[in-house]
């Protein structure tokens, strides 16, 4: 599975797949609409540097030339993936770093049960006044 064991190849196929969606109707690449990319955190089990989402988020720079910015902090009470384990999550906290507001960022984030994470991030984001949109990639089996 792409979470565990990172495959490159994988992970520019996902952002080549995530390309249509942000061109114009032209073809040309949406560069002028978005400040920067930032992802979910990954889960308290999980190394920063080697995180797939990460991964997933540069590769989708490297194609559009967005700035990727990890916003924030790692999980330290989500060990686990699951309905229960992503329903009790605590909120998500923004890098003591992390001053961006009144920006325009696209969210990318992999969905594997309820979409709790992406959620939260977007509530924090939005609560400094940025406008986000997201691109969550679902895993369906």
């Amino acid at each position: 599975m792409w979470k565990v064991n990172r495959n490159p190849m994988l992970t520019d196929q996902m952002a080549r797949d995530f390309f249509p969606f942000l061109q114009t109707t032209g073809g040309q690449v949406i560069r002028n609409h978005y400040d920067l990319i930032t992802t979910a955190p990954p889960s308290a089990n999980r190394c920063p540097q080697r995180y797939c989402v990460y991964d997933l988020a540069k590769a989708i720079s490297r194609m559009t030339r967005i700035p990727f910015v990890p916003a924030f902090s790692q999980k330290t009470d989500k060990v686990h993936h699951g309905r229960h384990a992503s329903l009790n999550q605590s909120e998500a906290r923004l890098l003591e770093s992390w001053n961006v507001r009144n920006r325009s960022i696209l969210l990318v984030d992999d969905c594997i049960t309820s979409g709790t994470t992406a959620r939260l991030c977007y509530e924090a984001l939005v609560a400094l006044g940025n406008h986000v949109d997201g691109l969550i990639w679902v895993y369906a089996g």
